[in-house]
């Protein structure tokens, strides 16, 4: 390694190694960093959807036409025999007329009016997200009438001052 205090010897353009015959060149590495973002998705549960049913009740009235028999009682003289079955009977000296109304059944009935059909929908959506990030540049600093080159992936973005 050369001294950082003591000027750079004429030869190697970077170290200034290789002046002295037969002494091997001396190669150092400088590492360049930066900085990338690295973008990670999470699944998160962000609220939830809840679905209830209410019972409304209501008073509901109809008109329903109601049929019943009543008696009227007459009289009139008739003589003819009896032709065929009769609902009417006798039970001592009293004589029975069957009398028949229409009564109401009323029962509920359950119908299926409506059906809720319900989706999950996934939806993508593109979001910019965005930090600084650092980046490490070369910077190379030449004394005297030195002349540098360099060479590799990275030459021309570092900044060469001449002095």
């Amino acid at each position: 390694m050369t001294d950082p205090d003591r000027p750079l010897p004429d030869g190697d353009p970077v170290l200034g190694a290789g002046v002295l015959p037969g002494v091997e060149p001396e190669v150092m590495t400088v590492a360049r960093h930066e900085e990338a973002l690295r973008v990670t998705k999470t699944v998160q549960e962000v609220g939830a959807v809840r679905i209830r049913k209410e019972v409304a009740e209501e008073e509901q009235s109809l008109n329903v036409p109601v049929r019943s028999e009543e008696v009227q009682v007459r009289r009139r003289r008739v003589e003819r025999p009896v032709d065929g079955p009769v609902r009417v009977y006798e039970e001592g000296t009293t004589l029975v007329i069957p009398v028949v109304e229409e009564r109401l059944e009323i029962r509920k009935v359950a119908y299926v009016v409506e059906e809720l059909l319900i989706d999950r929908v996934l939806r993508e959506e593109t979001r910019t997200v965005s930090d600084t990030v650092r980046k490490e540049q070369v910077i190379i600093e030449q004394e005297g009438q030195l002349r540098a080159e360099q060479q590799g992936s990275e030459a021309g973005r570092g900044t060469t001052d001449g002095g």
